[in-house]
């Protein structure tokens, strides 16, 4: 082999070292950066689980007192939901003295429980 034969290694391994010294590549790999995209996805992912749990002790409240006050029964399917301003349960508009009174609950919108024991797909 002659020194022919090395000048494109040689050139191609310039080219690398070009590319890896480059601002733009070491943009890509600035720790820091990451860190804080990573903190940033943390702590969006944190608000999010906590929306979730207060949405759910929402929920639970609402339907503990729809079935202490007898408007549903936990064991068995039903459908709760909000339109125009009515509260229904399954399918049956309330008096308006009930909506009134889970008014709070409004905001939840539609509630569909399978009976126990059913399969959720």
């Amino acid at each position: 082999m002659d020194n022919g034969d090395h000048l494109p290694i040689a050139r191609n391994q310039y080219d690398l070292q070009e590319k890896f010294q480059s601002d733009e590549f070491k943009s890509q790999f600035n720790s820091e950066k990451l860190h804080r995209q990573i903190d940033d996805a943390m702590s969006n992912a944190k608000e999010g689980i906590e929306k979730a749990k207060e949405k759910l002790q929402l929920m639970k409240d609402f339907t503990n007192e729809l079935a202490a006050d007898g408007l549903i029964d936990k064991k068995k399917g039903y459908t709760i939901e909000w339109k125009n301003g009515n509260l229904y349960i399954d399918d049956k508009e309330q008096p308006k003295n009930i909506s009134d009174k889970y008014r709070k609950y409004e905001s939840i919108g539609k509630i569909k429980m399978l009976p126990e024991g059913a399969e959720h797909f």
